[in-house]
């Protein structure tokens, strides 16, 4: 049993135990959720993030809380990470990058006008930038990290 006289509320609005300076919320799930359950659970216990199922900060009774991987918790919040959206938009560079040069290559081999080899290419540039956009735009409700 957790005596309210010992904990306290810390800047970010989570309970925090007076002694240890201890997250309550760790302190329970590790306790009842991963130590009464190890099986289900494959990773060590700072491995997890603690969610709370009513999203209230200071609810933290077991039935509230549920051990989540990173991934799982900000997905549960609905987030992209920053670096995510990087990657995938270099990856499209890169493969937009290739499409060029293999345009390139074909149309070394036809007698087709300047004009319309730079078309080609900024089309396919165009293309590259608008696919870029629409993996990395930032979904409603969705927040970046």
């Amino acid at each position: 049993m957790i005596k309210k006289e010992n904990i306290f509320i810390d800047s970010k609005g989570y309970p925090r135990f007076k002694d240890s300076k201890r997250l309550v919320h760790r302190f329970v799930a590790e306790k009842y959720i991963w130590k009464k359950n190890k099986k289900k659970f494959p990773f060590p216990f700072e491995e997890y993030q603690v969610h709370h199922i009513d999203k209230d900060k200071k609810n933290y009774r077991s039935d509230n809380l549920k051990l989540l991987t990173v991934r799982e918790h900000e997905i549960e919040h609905n987030l992209v990470r920053a670096e995510t959206l990087v990657i995938k938009a270099l990856f499209v560079l890169f493969c937009m990058m290739g499409v060029l040069n293999i345009a390139g290559f074909i149309m070394r081999d036809y007698i087709i006008s300047q004009n319309i080899r730079l078309f080609i290419g900024i089309f396919i540039i165009t293309l590259s930038f608008l696919i870029i956009y629409l993996i990395t735009r930032k979904k409603k409700d969705q927040k970046i990290i």
